[in-house]
């Protein structure tokens, strides 16, 4: 085992350097604020541990809030597990009323606060509003995180705010997204034969944002392209197109709804894995021993359908299964 990472810098406000020193001091300023007002949190969740007020999340009862300060400090500075016994990244109001986590990408704070406020979702940030935003997102809005241009930690350069934003995101999806996440993009699911996962999750890098095992906890991503639907929905409406996305079933897709399904998120992605999985990179086929055959069997006709998508999201020896597939069918094989 490796040494583990030097514990995180006590970060004091210092702009007595030099001019060339002016951005690391307004970074050093609001890291040492985010320091600050995560002893203040920890303060006043103090009691609430002691008094057993947090047993709905969390059987800590006994701690120091300095030294859980120190802790929440040092996982957020190196990219680590939430340390903050999931205080930071939930509330009794979030699981009270059964709300989603949103997720979100090129898609406005009014837009996604609606969609917030029709659908019962929260997001990590939501600004101002705390009933929609973890009390994480509540600190970065409070004193001295926010740079001239309104947002927080920009002041830093992205190598610093980078491990921050990733504990975050892990912590919130660790805590809230066992049953459903919901993405919300303004952007298109499918175009110029790009797939979802090669825009929307391709460009969020979301496989990248926080802990592997815990992205793949999530059972189901609904999402949603706001660039064709600005207004929100309200629950009883989207739950009835999810109803009616029995039209988008596997085993009953056909090529001319295949397009209009997988944009609307219908289709889904493990589907694309399981068949990619039985045609791997390191497999080589011979007549005696074909796949596709066995795959029709297994899937349908329809499978025929997403083998383009499933060739151009993972490696594998589709194009040389159907090469063969073709040439045992002229030669009478």
């Amino acid at each position: 085992m490796g040494r583990p990472p030097p514990p995180p810098p006590v970060f004091r406000a210092d702009t007595s350097g030099p001019p060339g020193l002016q951005p690391a001091s307004a970074c050093e300023k609001q890291l040492t604020q985010l320091q600050r007002h995560v002893l203040a949190f920890c303060e006043r969740v103090t009691p609430g541990l002691k008094n057993g007020s947090y047993d709905w999340l969390t059987h800590v009862t006994d701690v120091d809030p300095r030294n859980m300060a120190k802790n929440i400090m040092y996982a957020l500075q190196w990219g680590q597990r939430d340390a903050s016994h999931g205080l930071l990244f939930t509330k009794r109001s979030f699981v009270k009323m059964n709300s989603t986590l949103l997720l979100w990408s090129g898609v406005s704070p009014s837009v996604r606060a609606k969609w917030c406020t029709s659908l019962n979702m929260f997001m990590l940030h939501a600004g101002g509003n705390d009933d929609i935003q973890t009390p994480f997102g509540g600190i970065l809005e409070e004193e001295g995180m926010k740079s001239s241009d309104g947002r927080p930690l920009h002041d830093c350069e992205w190598a610093k705010q980078e491990p921050i934003w990733q504990s975050a995101s892990d912590a919130v999806v660790w805590r809230n997204g066992a049953d459903l996440v919901r993405f919300l993009v303004k952007k298109p699911l499918v175009k110029d034969g790009h797939t979802m996962l090669a825009s929307s999750f391709g460009d969020r890098k979301i496989e990248e944002t926080g802990l592997l095992e815990d992205w793949q906890k999530v059972e189901t991503f609904s999402c949603v392209n706001v660039a064709e639907m600005e207004h929100p929905e309200t629950a009883e409406q989207t739950e009835l197109k999810s109803f009616e996305s029995k039209d988008c079933r596997f085993d009953k897709v056909t090529k001319e709804r295949y397009p209009g399904c997988l944009a609307m998120g219908h289709i889904e992605l493990e589907l694309f894995r399981e068949v990619a999985n039985q045609l791997p990179p390191s497999y080589e086929p011979h007549l005696s021993n074909l796949r596709l055959p066995a795959l029709l069997k297994q899937y349908g006709p329809q499978v025929v359908t997403i083998l383009p998508d499933v060739m151009e999201m993972f490696d594998t020896v589709i194009a040389l299964e159907l090469y063969l597939v073709q040439f045992t069918q002229a030669r009478g094989f």
